[in-house]
């Protein structure tokens, strides 16, 4: 007969250990393991064997050369809360006048036959034909020179290469999704013509940054 209020199952023997015990050694010894590959194959794919900041100039030694660059988190904290305008709207209508000369005079047939719009021989396009492209340019302008900022670009080679980065990715990845609806009587020609523009024009906001930065 048992007593009232005793558990029904009986405590482990001292000598085995419970199950609890059981899974803390397994993780500790997993843990352990995990900290040893780590210790010992990392420095092995790291690119970089140290790093040295100093007066914001920050220094990566390499197995076997080094250079020299800005370092980010000098730059991150030192650098100008605000973008300077002139330049993102100097490089937004730059953006803006390559338009005009892209779809009227240049390629301007190639865009009617692609959207299979016929012009009338009079025909003049209405103001927001003008004041809805000029602001997407400003906006792409403002959008390309904070990439260029977040990309930390001072040469004009890191300029561009955020220009062309964008242009290509965004721009005109963009409109060749856009070309393919079932209005668009040429959605190929359309997907070059319009794709082009804004891959240049992109890449002209990133000259212009850089030359007015």
């Amino acid at each position: 007969m048992k007593a009232r209020g005793s558990s029904s199952t009986s405590a482990p023997p001292a000598d085995q250990p419970s199950t609890t015990s059981r899974r803390v050694l397994k993780h500790s010894w997993q843990s352990l393991l995990g900290h040893s590959l780590i210790q010992a194959f990392l420095p092995r794919l790291s690119l970089f064997t140290s790093h040295e900041c100093t007066n914001g100039s920050c220094r990566h030694r390499m197995r076997n050369t080094s250079h020299e660059r800005p370092c980010t988190l000098y730059l991150h904290k030192n650098r100008s809360p605000h973008m300077k305008l002139l330049p993102v709207l100097v490089a937004g209508f730059a953006y803006f006048a390559l338009g005009g000369l892209w779809f009227t005079p240049l390629f301007g047939r190639h865009w009617d036959a692609a959207v299979g719009f016929e012009r009338p021989p009079k025909w003049r396009p209405a103001p927001v034909y003008y004041i809805g492209p000029l602001a997407g340019c400003l906006v792409a302008a403002l959008a390309t020179a904070y990439l260029a900022q977040l990309a930390h670009a001072q040469s004009f080679a890191e300029f561009l290469r955020v220009g062309l980065t964008a242009g290509l990715g965004y721009g005109a990845t963009v409109t060749a999704v856009n070309a393919i609806a079932p209005n668009m009587r040429k959605p190929g020609l359309y997907a070059a013509v319009v794709g082009a523009y804004h891959f240049f024009g992109i890449a002209l906001c990133s000259v212009v940054l850089h030359w007015l930065s």
